[in-house]
């Protein structure tokens, strides 16, 4: 049984929201004992409902409720007394618009998100999801939650819709070229960068692309390196095994038999990946 349970948001928060991840209790005894993470753009909100979380590259342990933003280093996580857990990936540049924080304050964070959003609304949340009983009760309530949020924040800044309507190529484009496709400086470009993303245009560039090259070697253990690295817009395979190394941890191969043989510590992100992390 898998340790973790993915479910897609509503229709309303497609654009925001990646998906919701579950560890209910039965899930949780799943969980191996420590699991390891890629460096990746995204941004989550976890509730915690029993257990404990340890973020050794963080030096903390998870909050009940914490918002872990952009990580540009890999990292593991231990697990201790089967950690139940409830939480929503945001795709990049979502997390801070519907939360109302700046993505520089969040990025390669680990943060009490009682501290970081405080309102009654994250109150009501957090004690729906502890009179839940179930994954799904605490995945309506954090829905709920979302979608009020979604309904007050402010309207996005044309700016960050031209950069969000490129979709992949905003990590493919050379900076150059994307600084004139939208017809910006390139201190624009780094502003605005920063702005929603909360780092600069080479730094996502690089996760983005590591992360479509986990992607790659998850759903083909046998791809060839040369032509994944070409698409992707690395100099060559040896330029992609050494990104993959710095943004996953580990060299391809290790990562190729890791996926293959459903090593446990490699398991979450594979569940991830499936997920298109």
């Amino acid at each position: 049984m898998s340790a973790l349970q993915l479910v897609a948001p509503c229709p309303a928060l497609r654009d925001h929201v990646l998906c919701y991840v579950a560890r209910d209790a039965a899930a949780a005894r799943a969980v191996p004992a420590e699991a390891q993470f890629p460096a990746h753009t995204i941004s989550g909100l976890v509730l915690l409902h029993g257990g404990r979380i340890h973020a050794p590259q963080h030096g903390r342990d998870f909050a009940e409720c914490t918002l872990l933003g952009l990580q540009p280093k890999p990292y593991r996580l231990m697990y201790v007394d089967g950690p139940q857990t409830t939480a929503v990936l945001f795709r990049a540049g979502r997390a801070g618009e519907l939360l109302g924080v700046a993505a520089a304050d969040i990025a390669a964070q680990l943060l009490d998100a009682r501290v970081v959003v405080p309102s009654l609304a994250l109150q009501v949340l957090m004690h729906r999801s502890r009179e839940a009983t179930t994954a799904a009760a605490r995945i309506t309530a954090l829905e709920a939650y979302l979608l009020d949020r979604l309904e007050r924040r402010p309207p996005r800044p044309a700016w960050a819709e031209a950069l969000l309507a490129l979709g992949p190529e905003l990590a493919l484009l050379p900076l150059p070229a994307l600084a004139e496709r939208l017809g910006w400086s390139p201190r624009q470009l780094q502003r605005c960068f920063g702005e929603l993303f909360g780092v600069p245009p080479k730094t996502y560039q690089r996760l983005a692309r590591g992360q479509a090259a986990l992607r790659g070697l998850h759903a083909d253990a046998a791809a060839s390196l040369p032509a994944l690295a070409q698409a992707l817009g690395f100099a060559d395979h040896a330029h992609l095994s050494r990104e993959l190394r710095d943004t996953a941890g580990h060299a391809p191969a290790t990562l190729r038999r890791g996926f293959d043989r459903g090593l446990p510590a490699l398991a979450p992100l594979s569940a991830l990946l499936r997920a298109d992390l």
